[in-house]
């Protein structure tokens, strides 16, 4: 291994992003078991498209290499997801919800949902988190106008979760606008917030301030193309 390599492995160790992505995965998983009111509040920080990205996003930015960054982004990802499932598994139990004690198949099938539940996500993690450490690695290390616009894009993809459910309410949803559906807004609107915050924080640090215009079309279009993506994904989600 070279020395440049050993020497970034002991500056930012392989445990910033499993203690990140740990910590991020009991976050998710404790928010489940708080108050309705409370996580409303926090769902959206913790336990959303844009909280994990935006985690696995300024964490992978923390190394000076590509390979790195992209290692760092899937491990970000990867051990928020394997800690979710894992404390799923022993803690709280949900897959024996509306199963008998007695009956093993209906136990056996919700611990096989928990599994494949978790399999889907670590295989969309480690895609996630691999796409994400790329683009983390270009954004620190490109010339201002390449990071502008790869920063448009990436806190484009962060913002696309709370832009879909925005859509979805306002021109698929044909239930009623109550206090369900406002609450449905309201945390989309926070994720829309958290992108918008990720998006400053790059902005600020690599000092894109004069570049707005190429940062702003291509989060434009990475939300349009995130939105027509996310359609399937959220038909898988609700099956799983």
């Amino acid at each position: 291994m070279p020395a440049a390599t050993i020497q970034q492995l002991f500056r930012v160790p392989l445990t910033v992003p499993l203690l990140a992505g740990g910590g991020l995965g009991t976050a998710t998983f404790l928010v489940d078991l708080i108050p309705e009111f409370l996580a409303f509040f926090i769902t959206p920080v913790v336990s959303s498209a844009a909280a994990w990205g935006a985690v696995a996003l300024l964490v992978a930015m923390r190394t000076e290499t590509r390979s790195f960054a992209t290692l760092f982004g899937v491990a970000t990802l990867c051990s928020s997801t394997a800690t979710y499932y894992l404390l799923i598994l022993v803690l709280s139990q949900r897959w024996k919800l509306g199963a008998e004690t007695e009956n093993f198949t209906l136990s056996h099938s919700g611990i096989l949902s928990v599994v494949a539940a978790n399999g889907f996500w670590l295989l969309l993690s480690i895609f996630a988190g691999a796409t994400l450490g790329v683009l983390a690695h270009a954004i620190r290390s490109g010339p201002p106008a390449r990071s502008a616009a790869l920063t448009g894009i990436t806190t484009g993809m962060l913002a696309t979760e709370g832009a879909y459910t925005i859509l979805h309410v306002s021109f698929i949803w044909v239930g009623p606008l109550d206090s369900f559906t406002w609450a449905r807004i309201q945390t989309a609107s926070m994720q829309l917030l958290l992108a918008g915050l990720v998006l400053a924080l790059i902005v600020t640090t690599r000092k894109l301030h004069h570049t707005w215009a190429a940062l702003l079309t291509p989060f434009i279009a990475s939300i349009s193309v995130g939105i027509a993506l996310w359609l399937p994904l959220a038909e898988i989600r609700q099956s799983l």
